[in-house]
């Protein structure tokens, strides 16, 4: 079986200047002083096995390298790199590439070239980068697929918010405002019409709900309960972020004559 290429150190790191350095062995038998990263792992590879990766696979010559080259780096570092930017976002969160895939041959072979403007992505964002769970997609369908997406269900279909968006015709941001701000039911978010202020102010009064201590009702019946209005309790609740007790139970203070 072919050993795999890659350094590995076999000393105790020493500072070289301003970088770190290692004893390693590269895969291929070759002995080296590579560059190694925080964790006391060394970088790369020996210099004759990336020459002979260039070689073999046609994307990274003389310095030049293709897209689809590019992207397969990108995901190895912030997968397997603690000292890339975005580590955080996936190495640290356990995301990794496949054994097979640290092949740039076998990347290639399974994903062919990049297309056009697309980019690599998981389709199930919570696990790690294999032929079945990868596919090429757009700027927008990625930024639709990640852990801050927003679902919202209605008439029995979960989908992201910003693809009801793009079925009702409504933007995303108001949608989101009538729900969050407004105390909107999702039905209601997803079929007033923009620009319906009789029909949003009737949603407004007639869904927002407001529940203390186990008990839920809407802002017309606290309202009614409390003696404080109901732009009021929108206000404070919806607007201000009080928690249910202080808009339920702050005096709301008198004017000054």
């Amino acid at each position: 079986m072919e050993q795999k290429s890659g350094w590995k150190s076999v000393g105790t790191p020493y500072r070289d200047g301003k970088k770190y350095r290692v004893e390693a062995v590269c895969g291929c038998g070759k002995h080296g002083a590579p560059i190694c990263r925080k964790d006391n792992e060394p970088v790369g590879a020996c210099i004759d096995c990336r020459e002979r990766r260039k070689i073999k696979h046609g994307h990274a010559i003389h310095g030049q390298t293709s897209p689809t080259y590019k992207i397969w780096q990108s995901m190895l570092g912030r997968c397997e790199n603690k000292d890339d930017h975005a580590y955080k976002n996936y190495g640290a969160r356990g995301i990794r590439v496949c054994e097979r895939w640290q092949s740039f041959e076998n990347f290639l072979a399974d994903m062919g070239e990049r297309p056009p403007h697309l980019s690599i992505e998981r389709t199930k964002n919570n696990l790690g980068y294999w032929k079945s769970n990868c596919i090429w997609a757009t700027r927008k369908r990625q930024n639709r697929n990640t852990r801050r997406t927003r679902y919202l269900t209605h008439a029995g279909e979960t989908m992201s918010a910003s693809d009801w968006a793009d079925r009702v015709g409504i933007d995303v941001h108001t949608i989101l405002n009538r729900i969050d701000r407004a105390g909107m039911s999702i039905k209601a978010a997803l079929t007033t019409p923009v620009g319906d202020w009789v029909e949003t102010r009737r949603c407004n009064n007639s869904y927002a709900t407001i529940t203390y201590k186990n008990e839920t009702l809407t802002l017309p019946q606290w309202a009614e309960r409390t003696s404080i209005s109901r732009a009021t309790l929108r206000q404070r609740y919806f607007g201000l972020g009080w928690t249910p007790e202080a808009t339920l139970t702050t005096p709301v203070r008198k004017q000054k004559k």
